[in-house]
């Protein structure tokens, strides 16, 4: 678990060396010169940091992560057409067309 400090006006979260070594981030187990990343809040207290390789940034919805949740709440029945959440209620019925 990581503790989350204070830096200037931002919080400061780091990432454990053994993750950045896995994901082939570091150079003969050395950090590079320079690496941009991205910090997307996702919903309350959640975030989602990204890599930024060659300066652009991809739209949240092509992060691997996020179109795994997407397929295993697609694939689960967890989401009905357009994109609303299933619920049980007959509000939620009638919006996603349930019989």
């Amino acid at each position: 678990m990581q503790v989350l400090q204070q830096k200037n006006l931002s919080g400061v979260v780091t990432i454990p060396k053994e993750h950045l070594e896995r994901d082939g981030v570091l150079e003969d187990g050395e950090f590079p010169d320079e690496q941009n990343l991205v910090v997307d809040r996702v919903g309350r207290q959640q975030y989602l940091v990204r890599m930024v390789e060659g300066g652009d940034v991809p739209d949240l919805e092509e992060a691997e992560v996020v179109q795994r949740v997407a397929a295993k709440l697609i694939l689960s029945g967890g989401w009905c057409s357009g994109n609303k959440p299933k619920a049980r209620s007959e509000e939620a019925k009638q919006d996603c067309n349930f019989e």
